[in-house]
């Protein structure tokens, strides 16, 4: 069901994209002569692809003014699927590479993974070793004490 305070969708029907704010504003600003619906719908989908961080190339571009020549909610919907494609999940790393604390996190969060991995497999082939088993769920947790560590310091 879509949400009413920042209306992106998943719609289930053409009824629900019609009632989105965004909609309702393009057919408005239409209404008041202002703009047209083809500028609207091209608005909606232009704006998403920048809430969503897409670069669009000229080309790009070109294809989502075609798209615009549909009626605004449809327009609406691609414009959703862009803005939900584009958010991430609370489990994805995203951050600067450029940045060096981000960088430093990256780097020990990926190798603790990894070494807790073969420290588990190692247990396993070695059939059961407890020390190796304990090194890698103590290997688990130190993402999260290093991720903590780079909020502190991040702020």
């Amino acid at each position: 069901m879509p949400n009413p305070a920042n209306d992106h969708g998943p719609f289930e029907s053409e009824s629900q994209a019609l009632a989105t704010p965004a909609v309702r504003a393009v057919y408005r600003a239409y209404d008041a002569g202002t703009t047209s619906l083809h500028d609207g719908a091209a608005d909606l989908l232009l704006s998403a692809c920048e809430k969503a961080g897409v670069t669009l190339g000229a080309y790009d571009r070109r294809i989502l003014v075609w798209l615009a020549g549909f009626e605004p909610q449809a327009a609406a919907a691609v414009a959703g699927i862009i803005v939900r494609g584009a958010v991430r999940s609370p489990h994805e790393v995203a951050f600067d590479l450029s940045d060096d604390y981000a960088v430093t996190y990256f780097c020990l969060s990926e190798s603790l993974q990894a070494w807790g991995a073969r420290q588990r497999e190692q247990a396993i082939d070695e059939g059961g070793n407890k020390e190796r088993e304990q090194w890698s769920d103590r290997a688990a947790e130190m993402p999260a004490a290093v991720e903590a560590a780079f909020d502190g310091n991040r702020r």
